[in-house]
């Protein structure tokens, strides 16, 4: 110590077994481990003079020396070590963990299904525990949250709980502090309970030709939706969102990109359909009003998921759009011997394993037209 206090600066001391004190030029004194590792010199700072004593940095120095020994890296194991303190002594908000997951699932999600995916824990979970550190986070903090809803809105309830468990792993996958085991005991907590599965509400097969009928003369973009829908069985994105240049006029198909498919984002094919001359008619009907390029295009934009229920209500018709989705296909079952598979993918519907679906590319798309136009031929029969 007395050499260090002599010594004037700028100047490098050593005290051997790889210690030096550099001294400054205004006399501040920094301590460093200074080392090979896999053939590349290394500078390390223990601390300053004031801050440390000349006895902890010789503590120090022997520490980082026995784990050189074992063949550990110093620099490598202090910055872990340090990481590893900073996690334990960072708070987390559930909210803020609730976010970060969402974020980081968010590019695999639909568009259209996003806010979905967060607006249930926004609504009924961030509101009474978002503000509570997760690492406080008990069982009962969650059945008190979720019980007003556990039993009269079970399925949002179970999503809550399931993403509550989504953000949790991914938390502790980062080494946040917090116990996995509360979204089993919460469960528990609140209690088992048996659901009802409703269907949406379809219109029988049957009664269709006599609506098709009624809706024949009518060129509202409501009307037009509808019989884009009973005729096609699009589900609601893809019907909403269909523009002409998705049509293919000498192949008489019209195809869908993936993005506006049920499915997860960029994994989803594009999906074709076939265009009997029903369809063919409404889409020329269509054009007479195009805008953008979008078929249903309304004074506010996009026709909304709502406009072709809010038709069918004004009609005092209880069945929903997506119920003539069942309706074709109990249709298909009873009336017809069309094939199990032609069926399915009428609907859009992912048909045999994914090793099989690897095999059989084919989309069957004449099988779907002579269906497609058997379907056609049914729901119009009534129209003169």
């Amino acid at each position: 110590m007395a050499q260090i206090n002599r010594a004037v600066g700028p100047r490098k001391l050593s005290d051997g077994g790889n210690l030096w004190a550099h001294k400054q030029a205004s006399g501040s004194v920094q301590f460093k481990f200074v080392y090979d590792f896999r053939g590349k010199r290394r500078d390390m700072g223990l601390g300053g003079l004031g801050k440390i004593t000349l006895k902890q940095a010789r503590s120090m120095a022997e520490n980082y020396r026995l784990m050189l020994g074992a063949g550990l890296d110093p620099i490598t194991e202090r910055d872990s070590i340090r990481r590893q303190a900073d996690i334990l002594t960072k708070e987390y908000s559930v909210e803020q963990i609730c976010a970060e997951t969402f974020d980081e699932i968010k590019p695999t999600l639909k568009e259209s299904a996003r806010d979905r995916w967060f607006s249930p824990l926004r609504i009924h979970v961030l509101p009474k525990i978002g503000t509570l550190n997760v690492s406080d986070l008990t069982q009962h903090h969650i059945h008190n949250a979720l019980k007003p809803i556990w039993r009269s809105k079970h399925e949002t309830a179970d999503k809550c709980l399931r993403r509550l468990g989504m953000a949790l792993t991914r938390a502790k996958a980062h080494d946040v502090d917090v116990n996995l085991g509360v979204i089993d005991s919460a469960r528990a907590l609140l209690g088992k309970v048996t659901v009802k599965p409703t269907n949406i509400k379809a219109m029988p097969y049957e009664e269709i030709p006599d609506l098709y009928r009624d809706l024949y003369d009518d060129k509202l973009l409501g009307a037009l939706a509808l019989k884009f829908t009973i005729l096609t069985a699009l589900r609601s994105t893809p019907l909403r969102n269909a523009r002409f240049e998705f049509i293919d006029e000498p192949t008489r198909t019209m195809r869908f990109p993936g993005h506006l498919m049920k499915g997860k984002e960029g994994l989803t094919p594009d999906f074709t359909i076939p265009l009997c001359d029903k369809c063919s008619e409404i889409i020329t009907q269509c054009r007479a009003n195009e805008r953008r390029g979008y078929m249903f295009y309304g004074a506010r934009g996009v026709i909304s998921d709502a406009t072709v229920g809010a038709y069918l209500t004004r009609l005092g018709i209880a069945a929903r759009p997506h119920g003539f989705r069942s309706s074709m296909r109990t249709w298909l079952s009873e009336q017809t011997d069309c094939p199990r598979d032609v069926a399915e993918m009428m609907l859009a519907h992912i048909v045999g394993s994914t090793v099989e679906r690897a095999y059989n590319r084919t989309d069957l798309i004449e099988q779907r037209r002579v269906y497609q136009k058997m379907w056609s031929d049914y729901v119009t029969s009534k129209i003169r």
